[in-house]
Order: structure tokens, then C-alpha cells, then sequence
């Protein structure tokens, strides 16, 4: 069985068994070696649990913030959110991996969705129930059509926003448009200064959905229209 193993993935450093049989030490991208106890078996496994539990690292964005789950599953991480301040565990390859399922609105998850009006998590394996709690705290468990069944842009989301609505997000966080089908939306992290980005889509499909990043915009209707030239047609 192996004595040693080293990072496969975004988590960095790698661990040998110590002679003492029951920790793992453990180097993390150079930094001096850090003991960590290790249950159960000498396998690649605990090996691997060992490496996160020393060398995984928290991370952060415009959107939440995370850290790994000490004790925890291998690969879990806690995410708070900025936009709703809830918190969930999610199990990832990488924090930021965690970070995007967990907190970005933009993600395009069937299971999970997250903005300033609340979230929504599956609780049916095909997806086709979410339970949703909305920033005033009121938890709904709702029926939910899911992409896989009727394809359109960010379907969690949907249902989420005519779950809980749009939230009350801070001035230019997000603004949002529509006309005879065409969308548009820009969104940013709650912080000023934030990345914000923008969408542009047709109910219909009839042209390719543009997803653009701007930076010292103001989240307004001429910033919609300039993305989304559509909305005016």
C-alpha cells in the first residue's frame, strides 16, 4: 500500500506516511511540512484526505468566499455567499470549482442556483423539485422542469427568481431587461468595483446566447442595450 502521494488535481504539496504510523506529513507547495493525523487504513485514500486537510486553501470572489471543511468529506468545502449571506458545503476539485457551484449566479447548474433573492437546491435526484429558501428566510419546496427537459438559459434560476424573486441587491449590483423575448441582464457582486457581467439571450434560440465581462459600467438600460442591441429591435 502506498506510503506516499502528491496532489492530482488544483490542491497542491504531497504527504508521506510518518513512522509513527497514524499522521501524515505533509509539504504544501514549499511551505515547511505540516503533521496530520490520519484514520483508518495506510491507503491512497487517507493519503488524499491527508493532502487536503493540510494543503487545501480558502478562496474567494465578487460572489462568496470558502473554505475547506475541516473533518469534512475529501474535497469539501464551506461557501457563504455575498449576495443572500447562506451558506452551503460543496464538494469540488478545487475551491473555486466549489466556490462557482455554490455561490456565483451564473453558474448553469441543474442541482443548485444562487442569487440576491435566495437559492435553490435539488431535492429530487432528476431535479424536477428544488427546495428554495428566499432572503426573507421562507423556505418553499417547489416543482421545478428541469433543462434536460425543456432546454432554456439558466433553468434553476428561473425558478428561482419566480420562487423568490430578484432579492433586493445593492444599487448597480444587477438590472435587468426584456423584450417580446429577448433578455438581458447584468449582475455583479455586491462590493463597488466588482466585475460585472452580462447576458444576452432569446427565448426562441434565435441567436447564440453572449455572455460578456465589463468592468467600470454602470448597470443601467444603455449598458443593456449596448450588449444586448436585440432588446431595441
Amino acid at each position: 500500500m502506498p506510503t506516499e502521494c502528491r496532489a492530482s488535481g488544483a490542491v497542491r504539496g504531497d504527504c508521506e506516511r510518518t513512522a509513527a504510523g497514524g499522521s501524515y506529513a505533509c509539504s504544501c507547495g514549499g511551505r515547511d511540512p505540516v503533521d496530520v493525523d490520519a484514520d483508518g487504513d495506510e491507503t491512497h485514500a487517507s493519503c488524499e484526505h491527508a493532502l487536503f486537510e493540510a494543503c487545501a486553501q480558502d478562496c474567494s470572489d465578487d460572489f462568496g468566499a470558502c473554505s475547506p471543511n475541516a473533518g469534512g468529506p475529501l474535497g469539501e468545502y464551506e461557501c457563504t455567499c455575498s449576495t443572500n449571506q447562506f451558506t452551503h458545503l460543496a464538494q469540488a476539485g478545487s475551491c473555486e470549482a466549489a466556490l462557482l457551484w455554490a455561490c456565483n449566479p451564473l453558474n448553469q447548474a441543474e442541482e443548485v442556483c444562487t442569487g440576491y433573492g435566495g437559492s435553490c437546491v435539488a431535492s429530487a435526484a432528476d431535479q424536477t423539485e428544488l427546495t428554495c429558501t428566499c432572503g426573507d428566510g421562507m423556505r418553499h419546496v417547489v416543482d421545478h422542469v428541469p433543462d434536460s427537459v425543456e432546454p432554456r438559459f439558466r433553468a434553476c434560476r428561473e425558478t428561482l427568481e419566480a420562487t423568490c424573486g430578484v432579492g433586493s441587491p445593492p444599487e448597480g449590483a444587477q438590472c435587468i431587461a426584456e423584450n417580446d423575448g429577448v433578455h438581458a441582464r447584468c449582475t455583479r457582486g455586491p462590493d463597488a468595483g466588482a466585475t460585472m457581467t452580462c447576458e444576452c439571450y432569446a427565448d426562441d434560440g434565435s441567436f447564440d446566447t453572449r455572455i460578456e465581462e465589463l468592468s467600470e459600467h454602470t448597470c443601467d438600460m444603455a449598458t443593456l442595450e449596448a450588449v444586448c442591441p436585440e432588446l431595441s429591435e
